[in-house]
C-alpha cells in the first residue's frame, strides 16, 4: 500500500524499495504484481518482470509484458505477448496491436481515440499516466500530453517517470514535455511538503 502512495507521488526509488520489502515478506503473493510499475517507469525492466511473473498467465501479465517489450523496442516479442491480454479498452491491447507497425495508421488513430476516452472516463488516475505513456510511444503526442497533464493535475506526480520511462522517449524534448515536467515537479514538491509537515 505504501508503494502505491509513493508511486503516485512520483517517488519511484522509495516505491521500489517498499516493493522489494513486500516481496521479501510474501514471495508468492500475485497481488504484488503492480509493483512492476515503479520498476517499469524507472526503466528497470528485468526487475519489473520479476513482479509481472508473480501473476504469470494472467491478462494483466500479458499486457504488462507487452508494454515492457515495446519500451525495449522488441516489437515481435511484444506482438506475441499481447495476444493473451484483455481486449478491454483500458488494457491497451488494440492500441498496442495497431501501433506496432505502422504507428500512424487509421487503426492506430481509432484505437488511440477509444483508449483516451476510456481513460478519461475512469476514476483511477494512474491509467491516465499509463495510457498517456503508451499513446506517446504510439506517436499520439497530443492525446498523450492531454492524459499526462490530467494525471499530474489530479496528483499523479510523475516527475521521475517522465524522465526515465522508456515509453516516453518520443515525448521528451517537446514543448509539451517541458510543461509536464514542471507541473510534475510542483506536484511532487507539494506532496513532500505535506509529508514533512505531517511528521
Amino acid at each position: 500500500a505504501l508503494a502505491y502512495v509513493l508511486r503516485y507521488a512520483g517517488l519511484l526509488d522509495e516505491s521500489a524499495r517498499e516493493c522489494d520489502a513486500a516481496l521479501a515478506l510474501d514471495r508468492g503473493n500475485y497481488q504484488l504484481r503492480s509493483c512492476s510499475g515503479p520498476f517499469v517507469q524507472l526503466g528497470q525492466t528485468q526487475r519489473a518482470m520479476d513482479f509481472v511473473r508473480l501473476d504469470a498467465g494472467s491478462e494483466y501479465a500479458a499486457m504488462q509484458t507487452g508494454a515492457i517489450l515495446l519500451g525495449q523496442g522488441k516489437l515481435a516479442e511484444a506482438r506475441q505477448a499481447i495476444q493473451g491480454a484483455s481486449r478491454s479498452p483500458l488494457m491497451g491491447h488494440d492500441l498496442m496491436q495497431a501501433c506496432i507497425d505502422p504507428p500512424r495508421s487509421p487503426q492506430c488513430d481509432k484505437a488511440a481515440q477509444k483508449i483516451e476516452a476510456t481513460a478519461l472516463a475512469g476514476t483511477d488516475i494512474e491509467p491516465l499516466y499509463s495510457v498517456g505513456a503508451l499513446l506517446s510511444y504510439c506517436e499520439q503526442k497530443d492525446a498523450a500530453a492531454r492524459l499526462l497533464k490530467k494525471a499530474i493535475a489530479q496528483n499523479y506526480c510523475a516527475y521521475t517517470a517522465l524522465q526515465t520511462d522508456p515509453l516516453l522517449v518520443k515525448l521528451r524534448g517537446t514543448p509539451e514535455y517541458t510543461e509536464l515536467l514542471s507541473a510534475a515537479k510542483q506536484c511532487q514538491s507539494n506532496f513532500l511538503a505535506q509529508r514533512s509537515a505531517a511528521r
